[in-house]
């Protein structure tokens, strides 16, 4: 399509990913030179856009993940083999907006799905649009992955920071790198980015200053808490505004601010003009003509939100044609494909040219078999390598360099995220074993099938039986994983494939042809929206309770609603995650979520189990759009979403949270059902075999010994300055060191805090320091005194202020044990659970036996492997703490278990949100101190067995 909507004949064709709108696809089909052949985008809102303007192109809406997999019988692989592959694979992962977590996101691996696909069709060019800041997110080492993985793909890639207002002719201040990339050195040297324009588009040319517009476009008194600010400060009927959330902020260089996905859903990035029918916000057809797309481009008749958000997502269209143009012209160097380098020896050497950070190209210069070759290549040549440090601080001082560095070409930079995929392959048979020859029996369970003998009839009227319970064990029993006993966290094991592949796997058995499922449930803290539930309910009355009215009326509620569940769901995965990469974590550990399922095909068909994977995402809480339900019994109360990834929806009645499966079949099993079932039961016993206990890898299942324990009181209270919130116990300073400390502040900040404040911070510091606190009621009085000056000495805005009266009255921020219940009573009925005599006691006292070094034992956690040297600890052996460094524990345990911020208290309250409340230890008989630990939940009403402590007591009492 151009701009004519006329179907033209090029010489290269298109493929491209993360498609969005398909802005990209326009821009170089502006061109005439270039035709896009295949789109893929996973949000349905945009698949409508797409469909739309490009009703000839081939539209996959599925899931890059599954898209061209091995065993993807959905695609003809051929469409793939295009000219081109282009992708502006999702920025969140990148940018400010989406906090700056680059790969340790999950959606920064969807740069590896879209590098497999270029891997397998090796494309004559690569395309790609990113934020700014994605060279210098993590310190460089993000864009270093990316350069260095299309570099040893065999491309030549040459990168630039281009704004829309200098290069587009687009008066809208937006900046994005572009990375071309060429299989033919000819091609690469050949193009340039093109040369800045001068902006001549005027605002009034893409926004309507003088038209009167729908009436929601407008802000009004009494309809905005903030209109009386933006009233006083938007005067000008010639700039742009926005408000940023507590102000207006005006737009004095004459363009309209970068667009923003959040635009109209309450962001802080919305621009307002003024005109003589008031202050509005612009139209999603400005936004877009913002963007550059034609007047003709066609928008879909979905909500504003969702066009707002597709103008946000999208791209500087004339920008893209510019950049196309030159891309035409380096082809045309060529007259053939010309596959990429192929790199096969052990060691390859690269050119890379930076001018600063927003400009540079990289690009294949030789390979060799050893190091000596390389250094002989390198004399000769006088050819200096640098290593990767170098290179990294090259960027960070935006330094114009021409430098040569190596890599390793067998590097995993594949990115494959499916984990079926990297699960070893016998453990994948025994695995299907089990689960086929169960449901070979599902005939026997089939109470209202009817009578024949023939075997092949009944095999079509009988779905395969999946047992999700038998599925969780075999699954945990063939991959040697670890079950996850944590309440409603969708995790049902975990498992370590190698250091690079760990999993988080929640498993799910559903037929093929069903819907929604659960994945989560909120009972323990949805009392808490009880409120908003409450304003719900009242709108829906003053409206009758009519469907569209409801969901109109309701949507910013919903909206909120579906924040905060997002927000307590992303919490419970991250902590899980955290408790399977341990306390040895970086940001560098691969340890995925995903739901793995297996799909039984429906009754009346073939039998047969379909293998099912998708990515357990985090919920994107930025992209939240509302959904409007459109069948079935309407409940106001009810609501469903989508974040760009997944369609989720909550019922209130049972506080469920509910998600829709991509159904793609990784594999395919056949089930042969038994011929006579019955026969096969009336002679199992001749079939069993008595075997002894299996051992496993800790020891054998009699050679276990455990105790659980509730991490908060009888009344569900976690300790507020001991155990797990030591940090925020009293300091430990010496009493005749404070008055001097106190001193110190005051000489060194007295000249820079205005009198009155630094008296009242001195008071306060006297109170808190040079008082004692004998009962718990004191302390927790301290404790508030405390918290209110911290508050008042930040408000003061000095930093280094604030940094010293923390040190003071605080302890270590990662300062905790893990406090033992009824320590005394424990160690006495178990002296030697951590190790010989650990547990005992000098006669008539609670001070323990043995000398701190004798006390050492080993302290695994479970679910990482992980192990480190602990100690039984202080009055009656109360405490578990790390050898040697006490804050090692909490900063895993805290920030990453518990997801605190810092000095932030732990609560019941945090406990029940994140649904753990206990932890278990286990001794292993078959090593000398050896004590595994996990994180629990405890059902009161379901105790187990080896609980210990005051839920112990109550099991009795009940």
């Amino acid at each position: 399509m151009n701009e004519n909507n006329e179907t033209v004949s090029t010489p290269y064709t298109i493929a491209s990913f993360f498609g969005g709108v398909g802005g990209i696809d326009l821009g170089f089909e502006q061109t005439k030179k270039f035709s896009s052949v295949f789109i893929n985008e996973f949000d349905k809102n945009a698949q409508e856009t797409i469909a739309l303007n490009f009703p000839n192109v081939k539209l996959d809406r599925r899931d890059i993940h599954v898209v061209d997999t091995e065993n993807d019988s959905n695609i003809d692989s051929h469409n793939l083999d295009t000219d081109l592959i282009v992708g502006g694979f999702p920025c969140q992962a990148f940018s400010v907006a989406g906090y700056r977590k680059g790969f340790d996101d999950e959606r920064g691996d969807l740069f590896f799905e879209l590098y497999r696909i270029i891997l397998k069709h090796k494309p004559r060019a690569i395309f790609i649009e990113n934020v700014k800041n994605l060279v210098t997110h993590d310190h460089g080492n993000t864009f270093r992955v990316i350069r260095e993985a299309l570099t040893l793909a065999g491309y030549y890639i040459k990168w630039k920071v281009l704004n829309g207002k200098d290069y587009g002719n687009i008066p809208q201040n937006r900046e994005r790198i572009y990375v071309v990339g060429f299989s033919e050195k000819r091609a690469f040297e050949a193009f340039k980015f093109p040369e800045p324009v001068e902006l001549t588009k005027k605002l009034s040319e893409v926004i309507d200053f003088e038209g009167l517009k729908e009436d929601k476009y407008y802000y009004k008194k009494g309809k905005q808490p903030f209109y009386d600010k933006l009233e006083a400060e938007i005067t000008s009927k010639e700039m742009i505004y926005q408000w940023r959330r507590q102000y207006v902020r005006s737009n004095k260089n004459g363009v309209v601010p970068t667009l923003t996905a959040n635009m109209g859903t309450g962001g802080h990035n919305v621009p307002l003009i003024l005109s003589e029918f008031g202050i509005r916000k612009l139209t999603p057809r400005e936004t877009f003509n913002v963007q550059g797309f034609p007047k003709d481009f066609k928008l879909p008749d979905i909500s504003n939100a969702q066009l707002y958000k597709q103008a946000g997502n999208s791209v500087v269209v004339p920008v893209i044609k510019r950049i196309a143009e030159n891309i035409a012209e380096a082809l045309e160097v060529t007259s053939r494909k010309i596959p990429p380098v192929k790199i096969t020896k052990n060691i390859a050497l690269f050119h890379v040219k930076m001018s600063g950070r927003t400009e540079g190209d990289s690009g294949f210069v030789e390979q060799f078999s050893t190091l000596s070759k390389l250094e002989e290549y390198c004399n000769n040549n006088k050819i200096e390598v640098i290593n990767e440090d170098e290179y990294i601080k090259k960027l960070k001082g935006n330094i114009a360099s021409d430098f040569y560095i190596t890599l390793n070409p067998f590097d995993d930079y594949t990115g494959n995220s499916t984990m079926w995929f990297n699960l070893p392959k016998e453990q994948k048979e025994r695995y299907k074993k089990f689960i086929t020859n169960f449901a070979s029996l599902s005939e026997i369970f089939n109470q209202k099938k009817e009578f024949t003998e023939d075997i092949e009839v009944l095999q079509e009227k009988v779905a395969p039986i999946v047992n999700s319970k038998f599925q969780e064990t075999v699954f945990q029993h063939s991959f040697n994983g670890i079950g996850e006993d944590i309440k409603n966290t969708s995790y049902d094991a975990s498992i370590i494939v190698d250091e690079k592949h760990k999993y988080l796997v929640g498993l799910k058995s559903f037929g093929y042809k069903s819907g929604k499922q659960k994945i989560a449930q909120f009972k323990s803290v949805s009392s808490s929206w009880d409120s908003i539930f409450s304003k719900i309910i009242q709108n829906s009355k003053n409206v009758e309770n009519d469907r569209e009215k409801c969901q109109e009326i309701n949507e910013e509620l919903y909206k909120e609603l579906a924040i905060k569940i997002s927000t307590l769901r992303n919490e419970r995965i991250e902590s899980s995650k955290a408790t399977l990469k341990g306390f040895k974590y970086s940001n560098d550990d691969n340890v995925k979520a995903v739901y793995h399922y297996l799909l039984p095909s429906s009754a009346g068909e073939r039998p047969q189990i379909f293998v099912g994977e998708t990515p357990y995402y985090s919920i994107d809480i930025e992209n939240i759009v509302i959904e409007k339900q459109s069948k079935g019994k309407f409940i106001p109360e009810n609501f469903n979403f989508f974040d760009g990834k997944h369609h989720y929806s909550y019922t209130k009645s049972d506080s469920q949270l509910h998600m829709y499966f991509d159904k793609t079949k990784l594999e395919e099993w056949d089930v042969l059902y038994i011929a006579d079932p019955f026969e096969f039961f009336s002679n199992l016993e001749e079939k069993l075999e008595i075997n002894e206990v299996g051992k496993d890898s800790k020891g054998s299942l009699e050679d276990k010994l455990s105790v659980s324990w509730m991490i908060s009181n009888k009344n569900k209270e976690v300790e507020e300055n001991s155990g797990y919130n030591g940090f925020y116990g009293a300091t430990k300073l010496d009493k005749k060191d404070r008055l001097p400390r106190i001193q110190q502040i005051l000489n060194r900040f007295g000249s820079q805090v205005n009198k009155v404040l630094m008296d009242r911070i001195i008071s306060d510091l006297k109170t808190i320091l040079l008082r004692d606190w004998q009962t718990k009621s004191d302390r927790h009085d301290r404790n508030i005194i405390r918290d209110k000056l911290l508050e008042f000495v930040e408000d003061i805005g000095n930093s280094e202020l604030l940094l010293a009266v923390s040190n003071l009255v605080l302890r270590p921020v990662n300062e905790m044990y893990i406090p033992i219940p009824d320590a005394k009573k424990f160690h006495t009925d178990n002296p030697d659970f951590f190790g010989p005599g650990i547990g005992t006691f000098e006669p008539g006292t609670s001070k323990l036996a043995l000398p701190s070094e004798k006390r050492i034992f080993h302290l695994e956690f479970l679910q990482s492997g992980d192990i480190i040297d602990a100690y039984i600890n202080q009055e009656a052996g109360k405490a578990i703490q790390s050898i040697s460094n006490q804050g090692i524990l909490g900063e895993w345990i805290l920030h990453q278990v518990f997801r605190l911020r810092d000095r932030e208290p732990l609560t019941y309250k945090r406990l029940e949100e994140l649904e753990i409340n206990a932890i278990r230890l286990t001794k292993f008989k078959d090593s000398v101190n050896h004590i595994g630990i996990e994180f629990i939940w405890i059902d009161e009403n379901d105790i187990p067995k080896d609980a210990v402590g005051w839920i112990k007591k109550h099991a009795k009492i009940n």
